[in-house]
């Protein structure tokens, strides 16, 4: 039994000490536990640090910070939104380079185009025309660095005008709850139209000035010689040839304005639907708009 008293554990301590041994370990444990927790609290007052309990969720940070044992942090609404802008305008600048890093990869810039104008819209339509603007700016720069000051004109000219164009007749756009818009979608398509055929134009002067060559009077022959074979084919009189150098550039100015027309048409209607579905409220036409309330 001296032995035993010598080893307070639980497997030298037999018959009526282990019972004893066991309560003595449990009260020593528990007072190791309880001046730890009070070192840990009067550290915590001597830093100036108030005791609070370990919240294990957000639902428990929600209730805490109503009853006051939390302080929350208050932010400006307008340096919020600021913010958020900055943040969203770098990550669609992004998207829209690689979007167009995939397409003339490739070579499906074609059909890479129809998703193009999509992040320069979303700008428009969140953050106003400015911040439309200032994104566009953004991806020539971006696209200046990456590929080069070539495409990144060419995808100014081509792509990038009229979106920022078309997000500017949208940036008045707010939620459904705010009630209609007083824009015609028509007038809207066709200023849009107007806008991505002056890009055109202005990309075949660009491109023209970095190869020196004169690829409007080709495109002038092109059409001379299309003329000619449909008058030849209908039995028309000939005309004199060569044209006039006013005929081919008005004849050249309608089928662009005419291009671009039926393609705004189709990204007009892509990313309407879009933004209906996102909540926000463009101006459509009637039978669009039906098929998507049908849909919703």
């Amino acid at each position: 039994m001296d032995r035993g008293m010598h080893f307070p554990s639980k497997l030298r301590c037999k018959g009526p000490l282990r019972r004893v041994c066991t309560t003595s370990l449990l009260t020593s444990r528990g007072r190791k536990t309880k001046t730890a927790s009070t070192r840990g609290s009067q550290l915590r007052e001597r830093q100036g640090r108030p005791s609070r309990p370990c919240l294990a969720s957000v639902n428990d940070r929600k209730e805490a910070a109503t009853a006051g044992q939390l302080s929350v942090v208050e932010v400006d609404e307008a340096e919020w939104n600021r913010v958020r802008g900055l943040a969203e305008k770098s990550m669609f600048s992004a998207c829209t380079a690689l979007l167009y890093l995939i397409g003339f990869s490739f070579r499906l810039e074609g059909y890479m185009g129809y998703l193009l104008p999509l992040p320069i819209i979303l700008m428009g339509v969140r953050h106003g025309a400015k911040s439309s603007w200032s994104t566009l700016a953004l991806i020539s720069i971006l696209q200046i660095v990456l590929f080069g000051p070539v495409r990144a004109a060419s995808f100014v000219c081509t792509h990038g005008f009229y979106s920022a164009v078309l997000a500017t007749f949208w940036s008045g756009s707010k939620r459904e709850a705010q009630g209609q818009q007083k824009k015609t979608w028509l007038g809207i398509l066709l200023v849009t139209a107007a806008a991505r055929a002056g890009g055109l134009i202005a990309s075949i002067f660009v491109f023209s000035w970095v190869i020196g060559e004169n690829i409007l009077s080709l495109i002038f022959s092109g059409i001379e010689n299309l003329v000619e074979q449909v008058f030849s084919v209908l039995g028309l009189p000939y005309l004199t040839f060569p044209l006039p150098r006013g005929l081919l550039a008005g004849t050249f100015c309608t089928l662009a304005i005419l291009s671009s027309i039926f393609y705004v048409a189709v990204i007009y209607i892509m990313h309407s639907s879009v933004l209906f579905k996102m909540g926000y409220k463009v101006p459509l036409p009637k039978f669009l708009a039906k098929r998507l309330l049908k849909k919703r």
